[in-house]
């Protein structure tokens, strides 16, 4: 499954990884899955995991299409307090540098864009995720 999420309840993290070849379908198809979880709420802190993102199947169209779906959804379901992007990897950051450039205007909040472990690691402690560099070794 190229995109997956999991609702950590008791850390108020709603965790998202993208595996492989990922497509705008996969991307769409889960953030609409999430935000009808009935474990979903408005004021998670979001983690997006792209370590094991190969290739992207989309370009600027189909991250125009994600940006305007993800608005649609979060002013029905509600926004996260933030989102946290870990993406490592060249094709993972640029990916995330499109969304947020194209998300500046669309969303109530700016993606935080982060490369390594500790920089993800300190952007989910000051969201207050507690114990984040354990919890990014478990995931």
């Amino acid at each position: 499954m190229p995109a997956t999420y999991q609702i950590i309840e008791p850390r108020n993290l709603v965790y998202i990884r993208f595996d492989g070849i990922l497509g705008s379908v996969e991307v769409l198809r889960t953030r609409a899955a999430l935000v009808t979880d009935p474990a979903y709420r408005a004021g998670l802190v979001e983690l997006i995991d792209m370590r094991t993102t190969n290739a992207v199947d989309f370009g600027m169209v189909g991250m125009l299409n994600i940006v305007r779906q993800y608005q649609e959804l979060f002013d029905k379901h509600g926004y996260p307090v933030c989102m946290v992007i870990f993406a490592p990897g060249d094709l993972g950051y640029g990916m995330a540098r499109m969304f947020e450039s194209l998300t500046s205007d669309d969303i109530r909040f700016k993606p935080i864009l982060t490369q390594t472990r500790d920089e993800a690691a300190a952007e989910l402690e000051r969201a207050g995720i507690t114990e984040a560099h354990q919890l990014l070794d478990e995931l």
